[in-house]
């Protein structure tokens, strides 16, 4: 989680996003266990915050509700960039990453 400054999400050396203070970083990964399919770069001075994997699957078996939320926050982050369009096979693997999560988070 970003704490303080920014980070800037990049594909190849095309930056694609950038993660302001209160965004998280690396969830796919952890709800997937697949490898990174972005690089991240500090953009200044950053502080960022972990929080290991036992710690977070404790704070969803507290607060249920908070899955809604980082499924939306997934879908946002795996659609389309605006004003590009999405072939059917991405569709499909959007779709299939996202079932994934959602069977992680569901137990």
């Amino acid at each position: 989680m970003v704490v303080e400054g920014s980070v800037g999400v990049f594909k190849g050396e095309k930056r694609v996003a950038g993660v302001g203070k209160g965004g998280v970083l690396g969830e796919i990964a952890l709800f997937t266990g697949d490898l990174r399919n972005a690089t991240l770069k500090a953009e200044g001075s950053v502080r960022l915050l972990r929080i290991p994997k036992e710690a977070f699957e404790t704070i969803l078996k507290r607060n249920r509700g908070f899955i809604e939320t980082i499924e939306k926050m997934v879908n946002l982050r795996l659609a389309p960039a605006p004003g590009e369009t999405e072939s059917g096979e991405k569709r499909s693997e959007r779709e299939h990453l996202l079932l994934r999560i959602r069977k992680y988070l569901l137990g």
